[in-house]
């Protein structure tokens, strides 16, 4: 009869709202390693949690020699990796310098930007419009929008948000970016777009185009280590010395899994990919995707900064 409900539909219609009431919540990820769940005003922003390791702050770094190949005549491509340890004191995004805006930016080398930062180890961060250096998704730095006036764009985004009252930091993977309202009602303070996700659940994840090239990556181990990876690379080495070096995305998604990471996020590559210690360049960049007889960075945009001591190259 309208107006009533017999028992049985009660107890469905009671049922259905407790259960309507946990998908708003969120669910355990496999394992209790990290857990998937639904923050602030935007009800669809969908992100995964991992706590970010709490042991001394340090990073640990190393060469993984002729990861990108070898250029006939020239030289070898190595990757550069770091494990940044008690990552909630260390891990940091500069913006560019002069600012940017969704229409326009001016863009800066990342030794440069890491020097200004005072970062003790930085690549080179998220995608940006080579015309016009206008940022590309939103990215936050010290708890400041990037990008004001940017939009998500389907760019996916590792943040952190730093424990409160002596509490741990955590990782917010963002699989398709977090809009600036989301990371401020989380508390995530420390935001870098990127890509696509390269590994989920320790599983390399299916990727398009199979374009070979230098690469910038950051992935989290099961323990919350942050893993930065950068491979050196020539995307237009003509044939008659090897033709193009580095890593297809679905190369660089491998690797990733075996350093161990169960969640990875690619971020810009090709010339842009470069790696800076202690405010020097350690790696070769290929601002212009060819060889030249000595490293070139190119302007990018947004940097990733870590500050922590840092051991010597293994």
């Amino acid at each position: 009869m309208a107006g009533t409900l017999g028992g049985a539909q009660a107890s469905f219609a009671v049922a259905w709202l407790l259960l309507s009431a946990l998908a708003l919540c969120g669910a355990s990820a496999v394992g209790g390693e990290a857990a998937v769940k639904r923050f602030g005003p935007s009800a669809a922003t969908k992100v995964i949690e991992v706590p970010a390791d709490a042991s001394e702050t340090r990073a640990e770094l190393g060469v993984l020699r002729g990861l990108g190949g070898y250029t006939k005549g020239f030289r070898r491509w190595d990757g550069f990796v770091a494990r940044v340890f008690g990552g909630g004191g260390a891990f940091g995004v500069m913006g560019p310098p002069g600012g940017c805006s969704s229409t326009a930016g001016r863009r800066s080398k990342t030794s440069v930007t890491a020097r200004l930062g005072a970062c003790d180890y930085a690549v080179n961060g998220g995608p940006f419009s080579m015309d016009t250096g206008a940022c590309l998704g939103h990215s936050v730095s010290a708890g400041v929008p990037v990008c004001p006036d940017c939009t998500v764009g389907g760019f996916g985004a590792l943040g952190l948000r730093r424990g409160s009252g002596g509490g741990n930091a955590t990782w917010v993977m963002a699989p398709a970016g977090l809009e600036w309202e989301d990371a401020e009602a989380m508390n995530v303070t420390e935001l870098i777009s990127g890509f696509s996700m390269l590994v989920s659940e320790s599983k390399a994840l299916p990727q398009k185009g199979g374009e070979i090239a230098p690469r910038t990556a950051l992935g989290l181990d099961a323990r919350g280590v942050l893993i930065v990876l950068e491979v050196d690379g020539c995307e237009k080495c003509p044939a008659s010395v090897g033709g193009p070096q580095g890593l297809t995305l679905a190369e660089l998604a491998d690797e990733l899994v075996k350093l161990g990471a169960v969640y990875a996020l690619n971020l810009d590559g090709g010339g842009s990919s470069t790696t800076v210690v202690h405010g020097e360049v350690a790696d070769w960049p290929t601002s212009k995707d060819v060889p030249l007889p000595h490293p070139l960075e190119r302007d990018v945009s947004t940097v990733v900064c870590i500050r922590a001591p840092t051991a010597s190259f293994i």
